[in-house]
């Protein structure tokens, strides 16, 4: 129970409302009476006792966001954007906060994606230093490359990603309640004239998940 409290202490209020039409703000620890904490707790002992989750936790809305560069009618320049259900987005929290010191030991210094405190900064210290010794110092001068991976959630596919965590030493049952998650998926599109009908969506990462970023950074 304590850990559940963080996590539902963390859910940010004011979020708009989730495909099962319930909003952040009624679970937070000050809101949910005992009965829902204890629901809720009961809930997610009994999905890592049957190593999968309901269909009703893997609906999920997506909402496109403008990248800021190139015609906005364009969909190459829109940011899909998944809305999960909040129970799912607690369900994460719980394995995130269970799996991510274990996994950032197993990064290397060059990977700074999705890691607390880390940033392109330190990629940027290592490069400028880099170019300092050859400026100001006797080495011989380089080429520095630098690559981006275009579109890189629509590059990842789960299994691989699963196999990457597993090298990242996520050896236990949360590795495959990571891969159920998002085996399978029904998923409506927001339009301006209201959802699409839902439609399956399987193998993917979900792009603004809570282990997302963090599966991404390990896979790259």
């Amino acid at each position: 129970m304590k850990q559940l409290l963080v996590v539902l202490k963390s859910l940010k209020k004011g979020k708009s409302r989730d495909p099962l039409n319930l909003v952040n703000d009624i679970f937070r620890p000050e809101v949910a009476g005992n009965d829902l904490k204890e629901a809720l707790l009961k809930l997610v002992n009994k999905i890592k006792e049957q190593q999968t989750f309901p269909t009703k936790l893997k609906f999920a809305d997506i909402t496109s966001v403008y990248k800021g560069k190139g015609k906005k009618s364009e969909m190459d320049n829109q940011r899909g954007i998944f809305n999960l259900v909040t129970i799912r987005t607690i369900i994460d929290k719980l394995i995130y906060q269970d799996e991510y010191e274990n996994i950032e030991k197993n990064l290397t210094d060059c990977n700074v994606g999705a890691q607390k405190q880390r940033n392109v900064r330190d990629n940027l210290f290592v490069v400028n230093g880099v170019i300092n010794s050859v400026i100001a110092g006797d080495d011989d001068p380089i080429d520095v490359d630098l690559y981006d991976i275009k579109k890189c959630f629509d590059s990842l596919w789960i299994k691989e990603v699963i196999n990457d965590l597993y090298e990242a030493n996520v050896k236990n049952d949360n590795l495959a309640l990571l891969y159920d998650v998002n085996k399978k998926n029904r998923v409506s599109i927001k339009t301006p004239f209201g959802l699409t009908d839902p439609f399956e969506l399987n193998e993917v990462i979900l792009q603004g998940t809570v282990f997302g970023p963090l599966k991404c950074s390990v896979q790259i």
